[in-house]
């Protein structure tokens, strides 16, 4: 596979590659124009596999102050500090890599108003802000109602400040505190609230909104529903209902969970769903538009660039970008 370690970051985001490929046991009926721009495909932009720093498993993208952010844990296969990784890193605008905090593992991660990035902290199952250097800020979230979190996993910041995230219940604490799964929201003046029922999801995971930020959607990792929910002027949610049913990889058609992961949105209201059969295209309506087959599984997906129609996606040790013909949300939305 080719390398693009000593290209300039702002060089990569318009190369093309190949042109996308499909998963053609899942490829819906297409009714509208590729949201790929012609010509294009996956670019290689870093491999963890064979450059260093080393990667294990990258996740939470976010496009802040022209780099790319993003997390690569590994406390799930190595034991914490038994090897020279990342936590929260950065791809420079030069392309170089870096570590900014070896003393964390983080997973989502969203820019902030104030110029810094909220972070789900996998190590210590907390949401925490941090400094674009990695450095650690504040604790914004820890206990719900005396009981400790037990693994937020991915969030997002709303146009007020507050901060919605999900715990899939991920952490490796050996007695859960929370008595289940549950999506919360921080609020601008720091009180959490619980905004699902328990239990009533899976395996709460990705999460995002609408470009107006009335509509939360959510992935259930257990299931193949992409959910929806109205998001009302208290932040609360109401009404929860199936948004969009996921399709199933091509090399597993009997799959009994989607094992779907992150997502983002772009300026038209459509949603990027990163799934094991790739990012998975759902219009505004709920209809998938197409799967983008990406040469590694996709665990998360978030625009940037100078126009936005840069696609980021974290591949497991590899991160990958896509050029769109739509440009995506910015974050800290306005």
């Amino acid at each position: 596979m080719m390398c693009f370690k000593n290209l300039p970051l702002l060089v990569l985001m318009v190369l093309g590659a190949s042109g996308p490929v499909y998963a053609e046991e899942t490829r819906p009926p297409k009714q509208t124009a590729s949201v790929v721009a012609p010509g294009t495909g996956p670019v290689l932009l870093y491999d963890g596999n064979t450059q260093k720093p080393a990667l294990t498993f990258t996740e939470g993208p976010a496009w802040l102050g022209g780099k790319l952010y993003f997390s690569n844990y590994y406390m799930f296969w190595k034991p914490f500090k038994s090897v020279e990784e990342g936590g929260p890193m950065v791809i420079e605008q030069d392309g170089s890599v870096r570590i900014l905090n070896r003393d964390m593992q983080t997973c989502g991660l969203s820019p902030l108003g104030n110029g810094n990035l909220a972070a789900c902290d996998i190590l210590d199952s907390r949401i925490i802000e941090i400094t674009p250097e990695g450095e650690l800020v504040r604790v914004l979230a820890e206990r719900f109602e005396g009981m400790g979190l037990d693994g937020p996993n991915d969030l997002v910041v709303d146009r007020r400040g507050g901060i919605y995230f999900t715990d899939p219940q991920s952490s490796r604490k050996k007695k859960k505190e929370l008595p289940g799964t549950a999506v919360f929201y921080l609020n601008p003046s720091g009180k959490l609230h619980r905004v699902t029922e328990w239990n009533v999801l899976g395996f709460p995971n990705g999460c995002v909104l609408s470009p107006d930020g009335r509509t939360l959607y959510l992935n259930d990792s257990q299931s193949f529903d992409v959910l929806a929910f109205d998001v009302l002027e208290n932040g609360l949610l109401s009404r929860k209902r199936k948004f969009a049913e996921l399709h199933r990889p091509k090399n597993d058609p009997k799959a009994k969970r989607s094992n779907a992961d992150g997502m983002t949105v772009d300026v038209e209201g459509n949603i990027y769903v990163a799934t094991p059969a790739g990012i998975q295209c759902i219009d505004r309506n709920g209809t998938i538009r197409e799967i983008i087959e990406m040469p590694v599984s996709p665990s998360n997906c978030i625009f940037g660039g100078e126009d936005m129609k840069t696609l980021f996606v974290t591949c497991r040790d590899k991160i990958y970008s896509l050029r769109t013909v739509t440009p995506g949300v910015a974050y800290p939305p306005e």
